[in-house]
């Protein structure tokens, strides 16, 4: 008796299937293979480069300067640029798959920390000492001991940016208190209502979720840095009451009508072009941003500010005006102005190189050379902090933002952290995850407050993995 039809075609997809499996086993080996050889054979120096290039990046120069560096040493570069989402996510799936490039970008904070204890990049602090320039201290903060990136992007700090434009057309000035900022709304929502307009008082995109913790992150800082600072490194204990009075006062701006109505389903990137094209007044944002705006906007249409004073704060519950944080120190509307918050505070963005590249040490000389030549453009054509010790100038004339800028940063009283810069990335992720729930009005002040006092103790969990190169 023969096999029926269905059985040999059975057998015929079973061989197949086996094949297919042995060839998905097989080639990647090959390719390997076939890889170290041409490594062995060519001495041409390959060099593969992830970078981000987006609002947050100065120019162009940061794309177009890795091929004019590379050619001066007669090596290849393939340059491969993304969103700063893009290659958060990138790097994730590339180190587990260890297929990380020779050079990739990296945000600061904690978030890079993961790369670090699994090894995937290589130590650089033997590159940074034999380097002919030296970079600040602050901006080679080691992790455990070992320093692993190389900074090259201009630090990042909240600020408050203000379309002049949109609020002369208004006839408003900017809020320095709390009070005002709520009279502010009134009068932006009252406006609306006479004449049609749907312009929102602050701009709001919490879909990415960062913009909701940095709006939070500001007004818990600007109402009491040092309970702020408290709360950062992990006391949360002395620090309950400045959560509570801070996440009443982001569900007082969103019942007063602060943000557009659709706010948690805007992006961070639509945010910022709604800013630009005159749909908001206030834009609550990291200073990385301002030439990206000067290049919509123009110099004159949008100044930089701090976030209005937080000291007025009156509590809701018909109490008397008063300060609900630990502090109990008498200040007036202006007085932590100059106390401003870093985004990335634990570690400086930058380059980091694989430890599986074939060419570290070329890949090293890449990135000093790199490094030193944006930072040398960065300060004397755009006005940006000088990273290293060389002796750079300033432009003679900066532009309005930037020195309104400069005036809140250059010689600050304290800076604090972004909470998510000091967490650990799963209490991170939690943390925004909580301030979305605040914003999104899914948790109360009283709940939102009891998850966060657990999810900020575990900003103990990194105290002591940073510190200073001398350290």
């Amino acid at each position: 008796m023969y096999p029926s039809i269905r059985t040999i075609t059975s057998r015929i997809l079973s061989v197949l299937l086996v094949a297919a499996l042995a060839a998905a086993l097989l080639i990647p080996s090959i390719l390997q293979n076939q890889k170290k050889t041409r490594s062995a054979s060519d001495s041409t120096v390959r060099l593969e480069i992830w970078t981000f290039f987006d609002m947050n990046t100065p120019d162009s120069y940061y794309r177009s300067l890795w091929q004019k560096l590379a050619a001066r040493h007669g090596w290849q570069v393939s340059l491969r640029t993304y969103s700063t989402q893009q290659i958060r996510d990138k790097l994730k799936i590339a180190a587990a798959g260890k297929e990380l490039p020779d050079i990739f970008l990296v945000w600061g904070g904690t978030y890079p920390d993961y790369l670090f204890d699994s090894n995937a990049c290589t130590t650089v602090q033997r590159y940074l000492e034999t380097a002919d320039f030296t970079f600040k201290d602050s901006y080679v903060r080691t992790y455990k001991g070992n320093n692993f990136i190389i900074p090259c992007l201009p630090e990042a700090y909240g600020v408050t940016y203000a379309n002049t434009a949109l609020m002369k057309k208004l006839h408003l000035s900017m809020p320095e208190t709390w009070e005002e900022l709520l009279d502010f709304v009134r009068s932006v929502n009252r406006y609306n209502q006479k004449h049609g307009t749907h312009y929102a008082a602050i701009e709001l995109g919490d879909k990415d979720q960062w913009l909701g913790e940095l709006l939070y992150c500001t007004i818990a800082n600007r109402l009491d840095p040092e309970a702020y600072a408290r709360l950062a490194a992990g006391d949360t204990a002395g620090s309950k009451a400045l959560l509570k009075q801070a996440a009443r006062m982001v569900q007082e701006l969103a019942d007063t009508g602060a943000f557009e109505t659709n706010y948690t389903e805007i992006g961070e990137v639509e945010s910022v072009e709604n800013f630009i094209q005159g749909k908001a007044l206030l834009l609550p944002h990291q200073s990385t941003i301002i030439y990206y705006l000067m290049k919509h906007m123009g110099q004159n249409d949008f100044r930089v500010h701090p976030f209005p004073s937080c000291a007025d704060y009156a509590v809701s519950d018909g109490q008397s005006s008063s300060r609900e944080s630990d502090s109990s120190a008498s200040v007036t509307s202006d007085s932590f102005r100059s106390q401003i918050l870093d985004i990335n505070h634990t570690l400086t963005p930058g380059l980091c190189i694989s430890s599986a590249s074939d060419y570290q040490d070329e890949a090293a000389d890449l990135c000093l050379e790199f490094a030193r030549e944006v930072n040398q453009i960065n300060v004397t054509k755009y006005g940006y902090l000088n990273m290293t010790t060389e002796n750079l100038s300033l432009p003679d004339h900066l532009p309005a933002p930037v020195r309104q800028l400069h005036a809140l940063t250059d010689h600050p009283e304290k800076v604090s952290p972004l909470m998510y810069a000091v967490l650990p990335s799963t209490a991170a992720e939690h943390w925004r995850s909580s301030t979305r729930k605040l914003l999104a009005g899914a948790s109360t002040p009283g709940q939102f407050t009891r998850d966060a006092v657990t999810t900020l103790s575990a900003a103990e969990q990194t105290k002591g993995n940073y510190g200073s190169p001398d350290k």
